[in-house]
């Protein structure tokens, strides 16, 4: 890998796993997943990516009323 990653968005959720898994998931289909990375969770992306994803998520899981009550209400993000 020729640079070392710089994180530039944080985002603290209460359901960290199910998150990660899902966005995973979205980078995956939008094949963004580095193959010849060192290790396996490695993507191509850009923090305001991930933010612009993250909320269109949030917004997503509302509107299917699949979003229980305190799950995602203290999720914070911060960053660019």
């Amino acid at each position: 890998m020729a640079r070392f990653p710089i994180v530039g968005l944080v985002i603290r959720a209460n359901d960290g796993h199910g998150l990660e898994r899902a966005l995973h998931f979205a980078l995956d289909e939008a094949e963004r997943r580095i193959d010849d990375a060192p290790g396996n969770e490695w993507f191509d992306t850009s923090p305001n990516h991930v933010k612009e994803w993250y909320q269109s998520h949030i917004e997503s899981v509302t509107r299917q009323g699949r979003l229980k009550e305190g799950k995602h209400s203290q999720d914070k993000v911060s960053g660019q």
